[in-house]
């Protein structure tokens, strides 16, 4: 069976609305199976909570940290 990546994008992974609905998606994705999912986490916000989270299901996670707020060099 065809295993999909996702990779997904966001600002910050600290307590929100769509933070709180991405995990809730990975979470989900992960009991059905066959997925491999990396989060891109922009930190603009220097916040963590639900990344921690992710972590411990063994979710991937690439953080970047710029130099400051709307450093479009982020991107690159």
């Amino acid at each position: 069976m065809k295993k999909y990546r996702i990779l997904y994008t966001i600002n910050d992974l600290g307590i929100g609305g769509a933070q709180r609905q991405l995990a809730d998606l990975i979470f989900g994705l992960l009991r059905i199976g066959n997925y491999s999912i990396c989060v891109i986490n922009l930190n603009f916000n220097n916040k963590f909570e639900i990344q921690r989270e992710l972590l411990n299901h063994g979710i991937q996670i690439i953080t970047f940290t710029p130099k400051f707020r709307g450093d479009p060099r982020i991107i690159w």
